[in-house]
């Protein structure tokens, strides 16, 4: 079974649920002893790492909010980001393997796609 949760008050849950060879993508965040013992029940655990936008209730919000290029449309607290800034690039493996520290089998790499979406000129602010 393929189990997804983002929600800080559902992962332990969702952990807790899968069963042994299911395949859950959670948000690691906050819940480090769940995954471990997810992991040593035979769960395929996956962490979430969101690399091409940058969202309000993370910690490191206010650290890097001047790399928002524009409003992620259908995600209020949201924006776009550059993945092809330096400072954004090395946040991302740091927080990649602050992740992996937790005991996950692998990464689920969301919004990816947004290097399709770079014009010969670059990203523009909208």
């Amino acid at each position: 079974m393929l189990r997804y949760c983002f929600e800080q008050d559902y992962v332990k849950k969702t952990l807790t649920l899968s069963k042994p060879h299911d395949l859950a993508v959670v948000d690691t965040e906050g819940c480090e002893s769940a995954v471990k013992t997810a992991v040593k029940r035979g769960v395929w655990v996956y962490g979430y790492l969101n690399i091409g936008a940058l969202e309000k209730q993370r910690p490191y919000y206010e650290k890097l909010k001047h790399l928002r290029l524009a409003k992620y449309e259908g995600w209020e607290s949201e924006y776009w980001i550059d993945p092809t800034v330096r400072e954004w690039q090395e946040h991302v493996v740091d927080l990649a393997k602050t992740i992996k520290a937790t005991g996950v089998i692998s990464l689920y790499l969301d919004n990816i796609y947004i290097i399709t979406l770079r014009g010969k000129r670059g990203f523009i602010n909208e």
